[in-house]
């Protein structure tokens, strides 16, 4: 969703607002007089500048009003910031007229265009690296390629020089012949496919529909002494593939029937409050926080006798339940209560008819020591075998 043009696309168009607006004399009069609209853009400047200090320190990618709005709001305030600079009076202006800043300024669009791929490709050379020396290596990398890119690429096309001196068509196989060998470079190194979660989800909940309403045509239900057990399972995404599995295991063994449950992409068991990793913080979702409803909907649609949890990823991140100020983990005793009564309630809710609960441990998540304390955390406080 970060990425999504849909998410991202009113901070393109509020930019390209601004350069059209920029461009009218009307309103760029306006700015260069003195007078109430180059007063109120500079003062908006200097509240744009706190907005965004406090967002750059409290606001994490995953924040969910982001996604409602946050982004175009956040693009309304660099709006602002922009403005209150180019107006010749104010703090704003003087602030960022300082040299360095200025230097900043002027190869910025380069460090902008490459910083992204450079940041990647460091993390995956050296991901054994601390943060601060990562992030010298990145910048040593980045800014001198900006600084060149300014000097031979942009500047030359901006002014309508010959880059370099060079008759264009033969600069013009350079960059071809480049995006090429990128193109070609990152088709072959490839990571798998990132899982499509709501199509699995889809997937398994039309399988699932066709088992409830006919049973395996080898099988004759009537002749069947005992019963075969009817298995649900309920959890997060982890849960999610091993349902897959499990759906297609039993189906080709038949030694019981797959009734489906309710697995959900980013949904645990505690509920309420807030969390985060190293990623992300924010609060828990509505859809998350009402589970025990969603699992109490596929119990009386699947009626099923054992019931399978898995869950685990959700419950080791940091928490900061209703009513708490301080962020806790497990091995917090108020924590550990409140997690162990969430437990509890979904073990009371699946086995109310009678079904068997199975609890699985949680699955390994694949971060080494060092690399994730939040994700490595699973492997020695999974809430499981905790309990």
């Amino acid at each position: 969703i970060y990425y999504g043009t849909d998410s991202r696309s009113p901070e393109l168009l509020l930019g390209a607002l601004l350069a059209v607006a920029l461009h009218h004399r009307r309103f760029t009069a306006r700015l260069a007089t003195r007078g109430p609209v180059q007063t109120t853009a500079a003062a908006l400047g200097v509240a744009a500048i706190a907005v965004m200090a406090v967002a750059w320190a409290t606001v994490g990618q995953q924040s969910a009003w982001l996604y409602e709005g946050g982004f175009a709001a956040y693009a309304v305030v660099s709006v602002a910031l922009i403005t209150a600079a180019i107006v010749p009076i104010g703090p704003v202006r003087r602030v960022l007229a300082v040299r360095p800043l200025v230097y900043v300024g002027t190869i910025s669009y380069g460090i902008y265009v490459y910083h992204w791929p450079i940041f990647l490709f460091v993390d995956r050379l050296w991901p054994s690296l601390a943060d601060a020396p990562a992030f010298a290596v990145k910048l040593a990398v980045t800014v001198p390629l900006a600084v060149a890119s300014h000097r031979f690429l942009e500047h030359p096309i901006r002014h309508g020089s010959r880059i370099a001196g060079r008759r264009p068509w033969t600069v013009a196989p350079v960059p071809m012949v480049a995006v090429a060998a990128g193109a070609l470079a990152v088709t072959l190194t490839a990571p798998p496919p990132i899982i499509d979660f709501d199509k699995a989800q889809q997937e398994l909940a039309a399988a699932t529909d066709d088992l409830r309403a006919t049973p395996p045509p080898s099988v004759d239900p009537a002749a069947q002494t005992p019963p075969r057990p009817r298995v649900a399972l309920f959890g997060d995404s982890t849960a999610m593939l091993t349902a897959y599995g499990l759906n297609s295991s039993l189906t080709a063994s038949g030694e019981a029937d797959f009734v489906g449950g309710w697995t959900q992409l980013g949904c645990g068991i505690s509920r309420y409050g807030e969390r985060r990793d190293g990623k992300f913080q924010g609060p828990v979702s509505e859809e998350c926080n009402a589970w025990d409803q969603s699992w109490q909907h596929e119990l009386d649609e699947g009626q099923p006798n054992v019931a399978v949890v898995q869950v685990g990823p959700w419950e080791v991140v940091d928490r900061k339940l209703p009513g708490d100020a301080m962020w806790r983990a497990i091995g917090d005793p108020v924590y550990d209560d409140y997690l162990r009564g969430e437990m509890l309630n979904a073990v009371d809710l699946l086995s109310a008819d009678g079904a068997v609960v199975v609890w699985l441990s949680m699955p390994n998540m694949g971060a080494p020591p060092g690399e994730d304390p939040y994700e490595f955390r699973g492997n020695g406080a999974d809430p499981q075998r905790r309990e």
